[in-house]
């Protein structure tokens, strides 16, 4: 079975979705890494027992072609010079087939075995996806930071959301508040606001949450001790939400792209 494509816009924003299926990859790697292992394994195992038994047939041709029969006289018998003939030819055949058959060990080693033993070393170990890795990443790290310094909200199809990401959500507790996790979207045609868990708490169950936005307007910072904050009202719930963006760029873009408004002084 196929799995869904990886995009680099993906990678960006980093959604569950987008680590599900990165998963999904790594699985899929790790089962034909050891696939192929078994494959290489199995087959020199094969490799190897034709070799021993072609040796032994090479060994029993090279005795019937060396055998000799002591004789009384000046000249064998016909019968002894038939057997003897007969133990000649039919060692050359025994050395024909194992010469074709050796030739198809060496054909199944050069041609299947090297070659998958290459491409799992380059191309699926562990190994390799590392240096590739090292030499990529500050060319990666760079690209990031440009796309993270954008200002410009990614307009996508109606289908799929207006901005998504990561945003922490303050939750008051008998106890106390606490700040989750959570990875967010929002649908502009319809307001739709989405909050999806990403960080389990211990001894609750949480689930997505389906809100219809009203408002937004930015947090004042003398207001709050945290940064980048914004507050949203929606039709669900009686009082505001208090999100916080990753950077100040970050909160930028949340509140361009549900019309948010500066607080009044």
């Amino acid at each position: 079975m196929g799995h869904p494509p990886l995009e680099f816009s993906d990678c960006y924003s980093d959604s569950p979705d987008f680590r599900e299926r990165l998963k999904c990859y790594e699985n899929e790697l790790e089962k034909t890494n050891k696939f192929l292992k078994d494959v290489i394994k199995d087959g020199n195992n094969v490799i190897n027992a034709i070799k021993e038994y072609s040796l032994g047939v090479q060994k029993f041709s090279q005795t019937l072609q060396s055998f000799q029969f002591d004789f009384i006289g000046d000249t064998l018998t016909d019968d002894e010079m038939n057997i003897a003939e007969s133990f000649r030819e039919f060692a050359g055949l025994l050395q024909d087939v194992e010469e074709g058959r050796m030739m198809l060990v060496q054909n199944a080693c050069d041609l299947l075995i090297k070659p998958l033993e290459k491409f799992r070393k380059e191309q699926i170990g562990f190994t390799k996806t590392r240096n590739h890795f090292e030499s990529t990443r500050e060319e990666m790290e760079e690209l990031m930071k440009r796309m993270k310094g954008s200002t410009q909200i990614c307009i996508r199809h109606s289908q799929q959301a207006t901005m998504e990401g990561y945003l922490y959500v303050q939750e008051k507790w008998a106890l106390g508040v606490s700040w989750i996790k959570y990875y967010c979207k929002y649908f502009k045609d319809n307001k739709q606001f989405i909050m999806m868990p990403v960080e389990q708490k211990t001894g609750t169950k949480q689930t997505t949450a389906h809100l219809t936005l009203k408002s937004c307007v930015r947090r004042k910072t003398d207001s709050t001790d945290k940064r980048f904050c914004f507050d949203i009202e929606t039709n669900e719930r009686c009082s505001p939400v208090l999100l916080q963006a990753i950077s100040e760029v970050n909160r930028k873009q949340w509140m361009e792209a549900m019309d948010g408004k500066e607080p009044v002084s």
